[in-house]
């Protein structure tokens, strides 16, 4: 999910009518349009990210048209590239656009399951921007309970473990108590297992109580 679809389930989450409807906590939104966060961050930080978000497109297309190996390769290559969006206070909003587009992919696979990763990554990566973008009110929003289950519920429910959302959500705040320092390989490594050994339906019922 990108910043514009950030902003757009933020706004929906402030809303009683829309928090009670069933229309809105399924619509994702990032799958619709997933050049429009990167366009935001383009106007808004300029040559610091055009280069990475053309990569970023590029790797997008070639998914698209069926060159998924290459895209793979691509989007960990944006990763581990330290000049790769600029400045330290603009980087955390393009590895969160890096990350959201592995989502899509894998989504686009068919593969919802191992989404669960990239997805809770590109979310603890928006935090961190706009923790040190100092966008408090944004960060405030994101991190509201009821913002995350409308972002993560939908996923969740097509990755069959909507029961457990109490306890994935648990696992990614734990690591943004101390924003902006987020341990991207300590989240990674516990949504890992979440995902491959999620609780079970009793146990994650109870966790919720």
């Amino acid at each position: 999910m990108g910043v514009l679809s950030f902003l757009r389930v933020a706004k929906r989450a402030s809303t009683p009518a829309a928090a009670a409807s069933p229309a809105a906590r399924t619509q994702p939104g990032a799958r619709r349009s997933p050049d429009a966060s990167l366009e935001r961050l383009e106007q808004e930080f300029g040559s610091e990210v055009a280069p990475a978000a053309a990569r970023l497109r590029a790797a997008l297309q070639a998914h698209r048209t069926g060159r998924k190996a290459d895209a793979w390769v691509e989007f960990d290559a944006l990763l581990a590239d330290p000049s790769m969006g600029g400045s330290a206070q603009v980087r955390p909003g393009i590895e969160s656009e890096i990350y959201s587009r592995m989502r899509i992919c894998f989504e686009r696979e068919g593969c919802f399951n191992p989404a669960l990763t990239p997805a809770a990554l590109s979310y603890a990566m928006r935090a961190k921007f706009y923790a040190v973008q100092g966008r408090e009110a944004e960060l405030l929003a994101l991190r509201s309970p009821v913002f995350f289950d409308r972002y993560f519920m939908p996923l969740l429910e097509r990755a069959r473990v909507s029961h457990a959302i109490g306890h994935f959500r648990m696992l990614v705040e734990d690591q943004l108590r101390s924003i902006p320092m987020v341990d991207l390989h300590v989240l990674k490594e516990k949504i890992e297992a979440f995902r491959l050994d999620p609780p079970e339906l009793a146990s994650a019922t109870a966790a919720r109580r």
